[in-house]
């Protein structure tokens, strides 16, 4: 179970000292989201896209749940570098040629340019994908416009199907601990899991199993398995999505895919072998 929670702000801001708190109070917002949500943030921030590029080899894309950048970078005290105005929407279109990435861009200014770039884009690369991942907010100049909402709306959603994957991790650790106790107390106090499916595997007929319930154990076994020991991992093709996953054999090669989709399936089965565990043995 991975419990923190990775973001990324560039913002320009953060260049100047009188400007610094308006960056550290959106960082301190999303801060206490996660932390509502029991995860632990952990924020890196760049005040230009040079920072960023130069360390975006040491970066593992994979852990990174979030990017959020200001679209106009090119602040550098009272005078505004054209170049750098348009930074932001850039960031956002090469991290996305090269990933499938959350990213949220904000901005106080114009939002002409960034649309004409989104079209250009569209028209350029025919990238169906492109606004699957990408939330625009509009940055109020006004304090008593919570702009930042629309940010915090962005995370819980992302959050939301990690929080989806905690509880399914924690429904099989229950019920697969059961299972296990029933077998042990049934054949040996001592066996393992998997031994104690072989127990019952040489018994099946006395107990009314067949091949086919033993092979469900072992399956449930090994989900058991990939969900106690495996973090949950970002999908690449699929917007805002996570899935955990498991290894069907022995060898840990080959790996089983298991999306929110799944989990009604994954947990009917996982009852059904629980209630006929409960019968065999005659657990009330």
């Amino acid at each position: 179970m991975r419990l923190d929670f990775n973001y990324i702000i560039v913002d320009d801001d953060l260049k100047r000292s009188s400007r610094q708190r308006r960056v550290k109070e959106l960082e301190d917002r999303i801060n206490k989201k996660i932390i509502s949500k029991g995860l632990n943030p952990k924020p890196k921030l760049y005040k230009s896209l040079e920072d960023f590029y130069r360390d975006e080899s040491n970066l593992d894309v994979n852990r990174y749940d979030l990017y959020l950048s200001d679209n106009n970078l090119g602040n550098s005290g009272n005078t505004v570098q054209q170049e750098h105005a348009n930074d932001g929407i850039e960031l956002y279109l090469a991290l996305h040629s090269k990933f499938l990435c959350d990213f949220i861009l904000y901005t106080g200014s114009t939002q002409d340019v960034i649309i004409d770039r989104l079209i250009h884009h569209l028209k350029d690369k025919k990238d169906p994908g492109l606004f699957t991942r990408f939330t625009f907010v509009s940055r109020s100049s006004d304090r008593n416009v919570d702009w930042r909402g629309s940010i915090l709306s962005v995370i819980d959603y992302i959050i939301s199907s990690r929080e989806e994957m905690n509880t399914m991790r924690g429904f099989y650790a229950q019920l697969t601990s059961q299972i296990h106790s029933y077998l042990k107390n049934e054949f040996n106090n001592e066996l393992d899991f998997s031994p104690a499916i072989s127990c019952l595997n040489r018994q099946k007929y006395k107990y009314n199993f067949t091949n086919v319930d033993i092979n469900k154990l072992h399956e449930i076994r090994k989900i058991r398995n990939g969900l106690m020991h495996q973090d949950e991992r970002k999908c690449e093709t699929k917007p805002h999505t996570y899935y955990l996953i498991y290894y069907e054999d022995n060898a840990n090669t080959i790996e089983r895919r298991i999306y929110l989709e799944d989990f009604d399936t994954i947990r009917k089965e996982l009852r059904d072998m629980h209630e006929k565990i409960c019968t065999a043995f005659n657990i009330v």
